[in-house]
């Protein structure tokens, strides 16, 4: 595990614990403690009551390997992946909507999960806009591996969905699918040397 891969990690994060970032990397609880202690020692990261951060050497040192990581891939080829996210992003965001809120009677309601059949339609769904996501992250693999680990956290929050975990779709303080949707997207606008101001300005933030 390389030390910028951790860096961006907390860069998109804000904060951490250790197993969150474990779970992030797609590494061992062991491998992310040893090298938290080493950059800790190195005053890039500090512990603070909510987890580990960057200091405001970090901070620096994440921008500068974020500004490397796109020099690794054409921009033309970003800027297509990009747009490729825009389109499956709409339909997420539509689909979570789906998932917390349902009409009845024409009105708009809390989901309460009561019926099934409802829950698995979304589910559904979520499953192809799950494919078309994994074909995006492979592409990006190429040149950044680690953006792999991207779609092991996406399968481990489907399975548990699938297994009746229903949180595992939209909580926030968890490896959720919403959340780890929300952390490529902050990824992939630093690819593509835009900012969520920007992107909230063309109404695709999340």
């Amino acid at each position: 595990m390389e030390p910028d891969d951790l860096l961006i990690t907390l860069k998109i994060k804000g904060y951490a614990k250790p197993e969150a970032l474990s779970s992030a990397l797609c590494r061992s609880s062991q491998d992310v403690e040893l090298l938290l202690a080493r950059l800790t020692g190195e005053k890039l990261v500090e512990q603070a009551k909510m987890g580990f951060k960057l200091t405001a050497g970090g901070q620096k040192a994440a921008h500068t390997a974020m500004a490397g990581e796109r020099h690794q891939v054409d921009a033309a080829v970003v800027q297509r992946l990009y747009e490729r996210f825009d389109d499956i992003n709409k339909r997420f965001k539509a689909l979570v909507v789906a998932w917390q809120m349902r009409s009845v009677d024409g009105k708009q309601i809390p989901n309460d999960h009561s019926d099934a059949a409802y829950d698995q339609a979304l589910l559904m769904e979520l499953d192809t806009l799950d494919a078309e996501i994994a074909l995006l992250i492979k592409e990006l693999t190429a040149s950044i591996p680690r953006f792999a680990c991207y779609t092991t956290r996406f399968q481990e929050a489907l399975r548990r969905l699938h297994s009746g975990e229903l949180r595992y779709m939209a909580a926030p303080l968890i490896d959720s699918y919403h959340t780890v949707w929300f952390e490529l997207h902050e990824d992939l606008i630093s690819l593509a040397n835009t900012t969520r101001a920007e992107e909230a300005e063309q109404g695709r933030a999340v």
